[in-house]
């Protein structure tokens, strides 16, 4: 009779470990990587990652060292990643297919922009001996209006 106590705790125990393997293994998928601007990293960016097939997104934000870490993504794909952070270009880019366990690694560097330019500008009075026979309003008009102007790309 203990024996066959002995041998029925000893199955039951094996059934209860492998039952426990069994919820430990990962399903999902994941992205993870770095978010930099000039070689340096970006805080608090907004890493969002949409299943294009489902329309399901999931998100994270970049940590101080600019990492990221997206988890629970549906095995397969395409996914759309798109990275968003104050003054600095948005990024999208299309992953084809996220596998199961280990996550799928994108790095990104965005690029700087310019949120607003203010031109400042003088108009600075001329003697009337060189005003050339042009009137000083007719003269400033054609000074501005042959200068182009431009923002750095």
């Amino acid at each position: 009779m203990l024996t066959r106590t002995l041998a029925a705790g000893v199955a039951l125990g094996a059934l209860m470990f492998a039952a426990t393997g069994a919820y430990a293994q990962e399903i999902t998928g994941g992205v993870a990587g770095h978010v930099t601007e000039n070689g340096k990293p970006v805080d608090g960016a907004k890493v969002s990652v949409t299943n294009i097939g489902t329309g399901v997104t999931a998100s994270a934000t970049t940590t101080g060292d600019g990492f990221y870490t997206v988890r629970n993504l549906q095995p397969g794909g395409p996914y759309t990643v798109t990275i968003t952070a104050p003054d600095q270009a948005t990024s999208t880019q299309t992953i084809d297919q996220v596998g199961i366990g280990a996550p799928y690694s994108l790095d990104v560097t965005l690029a700087a922009t310019v949120s607003s330019v203010t031109v400042t500008a003088a108009v600075h009075q001329r003697g009337s001996s060189d005003s050339g026979g042009v009137s000083r309003p007719h003269r400033t008009t054609i000074e501005a209006s042959t200068r182009q102007f431009g923002l750095p790309a």
